[in-house]
């Protein structure tokens, strides 16, 4: 049976969170593929394993229909890389890539795991108020976000 982890991360905090918590996942013994998805990948990145860069959902200057379609048509290569293994676990430290990647996740019978980025304290992100609905774990890093997601957990900070 093969076994697939697939991290989300995006620039900036998401990335940051991303990388902190990559740093413990690696002391594990942990027998599976490793895959980072992210919007555009960072050099000097220590990850091992593939990387695919699906570009950003919602740039900075606004949404357009052109890098809609650019990131969905990258999200193509997310979906043949899903389909190649038995089971897959999709860990995301944000941005708005997590939730094409996350509905792709549950199509081909993953497991999502959201963490909700570290600079939120009493509102919702973007991503939060869809991915919420989709993760089988949500994870707060601040415990004033239990208020508005009762079915999350809290985790402390990465």
């Amino acid at each position: 049976m093969s076994n697939l982890v697939a991290f989300v991360a995006g620039q900036g905090g998401h990335f940051s969170q991303f990388e902190r918590l990559y740093r413990h996942y690696v002391n594990h013994d942990v027998d599976c593929t490793n895959l980072l998805i992210t919007d555009e990948l960072k050099p000097g990145c220590s990850f091992e394993g593939r990387a695919i860069e699906v570009g950003e959902l919602r740039p900075k200057k606004g949404f357009s229909f052109t890098s809609l379609y650019h990131h969905l048509i990258r999200c193509i290569d997310v979906a043949r890389e899903f389909k190649k293994y038995d089971r897959i676990t999709l860990i995301s430290t944000g941005p708005g890539i997590a939730l094409s990647c996350s509905l792709l996740a549950k199509i081909y019978g993953g497991k999502v795991i959201h963490i909700e980025t570290w600079s939120r304290f009493y509102n919702k992100s973007f991503t939060g108020r869809f991915i919420y609905y989709l993760a089988d774990h949500f994870y707060v890093q601040n415990s004033e976000l239990l208020a508005i997601y009762p079915k999350a957990k809290y985790s402390g900070r990465l």
